[in-house]
C-alpha cells in the first residue's frame, strides 16, 4: 500500500461512506500487496508521481485548517484501469476520486488488479512556516 503524505485542507470532518466498490476493490488491493511491488513501484508510482502535485493543488485551494486522511483504491477489470474507489464521503476524497480517474493507466500485471493509497493531507499547522507542501 502506498502512503503519499500530502497537504490539503476542509473546513469539515467528513464521516467514512465508501463507495458501492470500495470493499470487494480493497480485497483485492490487499490480495496484490506483496505480489506486484516491481510493478506498484516502478510503473504505477512511477506515473502518478509527476501528477500529485497538480492533484494537491486543484484540491486543495485556499487555507488549509485541518488534517485529513481517506484511502483511494485505483481498480482495474478485464486488464484495464475501470475507477478508483474512495473510503471517505469528504469533498477532497471525491476531488482526487475524479481527478485520479481522469488520468491514462498502464497496462496491469493481472486483470484484475487494484492498488490502495493512503491519503495524509496535512493541516498548514503541521508545516514549519514557508514550508513547501510534501508530495
Amino acid at each position: 500500500m502506498l502512503l503519499l503524505p500530502l497537504i490539503l485542507a476542509a473546513a469539515l470532518t467528513t464521516p467514512a461512506t465508501p463507495t458501492p466498490g470500495y470493499a470487494e476493490a480493497l480485497a483485492r488491493a490487499e490480495r496484490y500487496e506483496k505480489q506486484f511491488s516491481e510493478f506498484r513501484i516502478k510503473t504505477l508510482f512511477g506515473m502518478l508521481g509527476p501528477h500529485i502535485p497538480e492533484l494537491v493543488n486543484r484540491c486543495s485551494p485556499g487555507p488549509r485548517p485541518t488534517k485529513r486522511e481517506f484511502k483511494l483504491i485505483l481498480s482495474y477489470a478485464d486488464g484495464r484501469f475501470a475507477k478508483v474507489e474512495t473510503d471517505n464521503a469528504d469533498p477532497a476524497a471525491a476531488c482526487f476520486q475524479a481527478a485520479l480517474a481522469e488520468l491514462t493507466y498502464p497496462a496491469p500485471p493481472v486483470p484484475d488488479f487494484a492498488e490502495e493509497m493512503t491519503m495524509v493531507l496535512e493541516a498548514d499547522d503541521a508545516r514549519p512556516p514557508g514550508a513547501p507542501d510534501k508530495h
